[in-house]
């Protein structure tokens, strides 16, 4: 068997594996400060409520006030049956963080467990589902670093009599290079997206600002700043 990484507190060395974890995450263009809140959060019914749990002072708290809610009162309509997309959607929202991606990807292949004492269906005691989903991000953000390039470090196409296009879309430029199997124009070689917001951005701007645009930038710089002030 190979290497296990287990994971429960914040303040162990995988503590950041967590959804106590405490880093802004954007999903459906709400910001939250943990996976915790958002996964909570989904459980309510009425958005009021989903909002409160979502700026619920701590973790902790956020996850005492979703198991609180009431089946067929206040909690959603089959929840045992969306609780695994919801979390594993909240999941590649939280590790779209520059950081937090790079210490996923250095985990390896490593097999990661929530050490639970008492969880069985997300713990490493029961079905260890919050392990397996973290591997599955794992393995996405790999195949997408795969796939990236560097600008200067992309495979250039030899001139010569043959003519590539630009795969992309409604472009009718000619091929200098490539990301992955996509051949790219220079236009398309130098713009990027949004990690979060998926607007398109010079490359340099991407790699300046760890994946953001300018105004995600700064809006995650202005959270990050003021969640020091929140109640853990």
């Amino acid at each position: 068997m190979g290497e296990e990484i287990n994971f429960y507190f914040r303040k162990e060395k995988y503590g950041w594996l967590s959804n106590f974890w405490r880093c802004w995450q954007v999903v459906d263009d709400v910001y939250y400060p943990t996976n915790e809140h958002y996964y909570q959060s989904q459980k309510a019914k009425e958005g009021k409520v989903r909002v409160w749990i979502g700026n619920a002072p701590s973790p902790y708290l956020a996850m005492i006030a979703g198991r609180a809610l009431r089946e067929r009162k206040e909690l959603v309509d089959d929840w045992d049956l969306k609780k695994v997309e919801i979390m594993l959607k909240g999941l590649r929202a939280k590790f779209k963080n520059p950081e937090l991606r790079k210490k996923l990807i250095e985990t390896g292949n490593a097999v990661l467990h929530e050490n639970s004492p008492t969880d069985m269906f997300w713990g490493k005691k029961g079905k260890g589902m919050l392990g397996k989903l973290l591997m599955q991000v794992r393995d996405e953000i790999k195949k997408e670093e795969k796939e990236k390039m560097d600008i200067g470090e992309h495979e250039e196409y030899p001139k010569g009599d043959v003519v590539l296009l630009c795969d992309v879309e409604g472009c009718n430029r000619r091929a200098i290079g490539r990301i992955g199997n996509k051949r790219l124009c220079d236009l398309h070689l130098a713009e990027m997206k949004c990690l979060y917001c998926g607007r398109k951005i010079p490359t340099k701007t991407f790699i300046n600002n760890g994946g953001l645009c300018d105004l995600c930038k700064g809006e995650a710089d202005r959270r990050e700043k003021s969640r020091h002030d929140l109640i853990y």
